[in-house]
């Protein structure tokens, strides 16, 4: 998709992050990639539309490095997970940036591999994916092996779409708030999930819990960014529609935090938006 334009045209002494969510307005409009930006007024954030970036494919998958947004990472490598068939034997390719190149690995695979995902993280350089069918993947692409987990693994008792990865660690949205929080951690040592104790929690709107699943998370500059919508994206309801964008900053450890910003970022009378993606750039 080529380079994401800067906002500004001033030189940075030192790299800045800016998150990009990519909204959908079915069934008539295809995804458009949005900044997440502050006002110059009262400092509030706001979404607005990069008409310079070309509407993206629903269901398409992307990864951004550096100030790229690719279609389709660790070490300047774009790893595909999947393969073009279940069982494959290239389940996992890389596509080596500086050296322009495809990387294969082949080696016989199990039967319950997939290829289809409903999410994925990196974390501490390993990559995560898990399947609809509760399975586990965990690859290591320095050490080239593959772990698989059936559905009891405790990573998978939490896990979905909403979930991103801040200092190395695994966030997720329970709306449903089975260990008493909103926002859980995931324990890679201990492999276990653990609430994060968040401060200012009571201030939150209700459209966070009614539809945290739809929501989807971001990381700027070890902030935790979540941005959800105020209607359901089943239904296409009449009036106005918003997107809030709710902002997290770590406070007195790894599983504390604080809401530092609740916003209105986006309003539309359109149908219902989707938020397919969320991303951050760094310039």
């Amino acid at each position: 998709m080529g380079h994401v334009p800067h906002p500004t045209l001033l030189w940075l002494s030192a790299p800045e992050r800016f998150l990009y969510a990519l909204l959908g307005f079915p069934p008539h409009e295809l995804p458009r990639w949005h900044i997440l930006y502050r006002t110059n007024n009262d400092a509030s954030l706001r979404l607005r539309r990069v008409d310079s970036l070309p509407p993206v494919p629903y269901g398409c998958a992307v990864v951004a490095i550096g100030r790229e947004i690719y279609t389709f990472g660790i070490d300047r490598k774009i790893f595909v997970m999947g393969g073009c068939e279940t069982p494959s034997a290239d389940w996992v390719e890389a596509f080596d940036l500086e050296r322009r190149v495809w990387l294969r690995w082949t080696w016989p695979m199990a039967s319950n591999v997939r290829i289809d995902f409903v999410t994925y993280a990196v974390v501490k350089q390993r990559i995560y994916t898990l399947s609809p069918r509760a399975w586990c993947h965990a690859y290591d692409p320095r050490e080239r092996t593959l772990e698989t987990w059936a559905g009891g693994h405790e990573l998978r008792g939490f896990w979905q779409a909403s979930s991103c990865v801040v200092d190395g660690m695994l966030f997720n949205v329970d709306p449903g708030r089975f260990l008493g929080h909103l926002i859980l951690v995931f324990d890679l040592k201990k492999q276990v999930w653990r609430p994060v104790k968040l401060k200012g929690a009571h201030g939150l709107p209700p459209c966070v819990y009614h539809y945290g699943y739809q929501s989807r998370m971001g990381n700027i500059g070890g902030k935790l960014v979540i941005l959800v919508g105020n209607q359901t994206k089943w239904w296409n309801y009449e009036g106005e529609k918003s997107i809030w964008c709710v902002e997290r900053r770590r406070q007195g450890g790894e599983i504390r935090g604080k809401v530092e910003s609740v916003d209105v970022v986006f309003k539309t009378t359109k149908s219902t938006p989707t938020i397919e993606l969320f991303r951050t750039v760094i310039v």
